[in-house]
């Protein structure tokens, strides 16, 4: 089942929020949707599904769920406690957040679907139960529900506030493991992909890379891929890809200093490769962009 859009659409500014005070689902219910789901358990255990990938979630979780992926939240009996925060990061620009921050929020939350793989497909964060997220989703749903003059520019205060506070979460702990992924082979594979994010120019030499980390190049190749669905290539294009709609969505730099700034040596082979991803060149995605709310 797709859902095309949440109920009660998103008010203009690309999110909404829904509280259910007693959620039960006992049984799989696979459904996907044309934007991004935020699952925030307030109360409660239960099991997200996605895939082979199962995560065990209780008070304080988030499980972020990207567009048109399959997933399922099972619960008990007594359900759960969920509040839903449904983002449409594809047509809205986000809340700015920061340089120092940028890039771990975009881990969780992808601004396009070409950018998805099986590392961000289905995120999930195990934040302190105590900590800013329950006042700021309370603050969110009361600006939605009263509408007061303002309540927009409200709500975005709001939801920056809270991804500020997801994406230090992610800077400082990384991203919650699913049940079936916690090994050794992970680990170096999640270090490695870390590397990638973290430096947009680094050459990849599989033989050196395998080396380093006890593998023979197929066995590094393999490895990674298991990790996250794509190819180390591939996952560094897109990482690179993801900058650059960055850049070009809020900085007024020429599209070729973005594009070399963001690890791309070779203009041609970049414009080919952009438009082949976005069906767009890249001024035309800069002005597409710019001219939404």
């Amino acid at each position: 089942m797709r859902i095309e859009t949440p109920q009660g659409g998103f008010n203009d500014i690309g999110f909404a929020v829904q509280h259910f005070p007693r959620y039960v689902q006992t049984h799989h219910w696979r459904h996907s949707h044309r934007f991004v789901e935020v699952n925030y358990i307030r109360r409660g255990r239960c099991t997200h599904h996605i895939g082979d990938r199962s995560f065990a979630t209780g008070p304080g979780s988030f499980g972020i769920t990207h567009y048109t992926q399959s997933h399922d939240l099972v619960t008990g009996a007594d359900g759960v406690e969920v509040i839903n925060l449904y983002v449409d990061a594809q047509r809205h620009l986000l809340p700015d957040v920061g340089s120092e921050l940028s890039g771990a929020l975009h881990q969780i939350l992808p601004i396009h679907p070409s950018l998805r793989h099986r590392r961000n497909q289905f995120v999930h964060l195990q934040l302190d139960p105590a900590g800013p997220q329950d006042t700021l989703l309370d603050a969110l749903l009361a600006e939605q529900s009263g509408r007061r003059a303002g309540y927009r520019e409200a709500m975005l205060a709001h939801l920056r506030l809270l991804l500020v506070h997801c994406a230090r979460h992610v800077r400082d702990h990384g991203l919650y493991p699913a049940q079936s992924e916690i090994g050794a082979c992970e680990l170096k594979m999640e270090e490695l992909r870390r590397r990638l994010d973290s430096d947009l120019h680094l050459h990849v030499d599989l033989a050196v890379l395998g080396e380093e980390f006890g593998y023979t190049k197929h066995h590094l190749c393999r490895a990674f891929k298991a990790h996250t669905g794509t190819s180390i290539v591939s996952y560094q294009f897109t990482q690179r890809l993801d900058a650059v709609l960055r850049a070009l969505r809020s900085s007024t730099q020429s599209v070729l200093d973005i594009a070399v700034d963001c690890g791309f040596a070779d203009q041609s082979f970049f414009n080919r490769k952009f438009r082949a991803a976005m069906g767009m060149t890249p001024t035309e995605f800069r002005r597409s962009a710019q001219a939404r709310p």
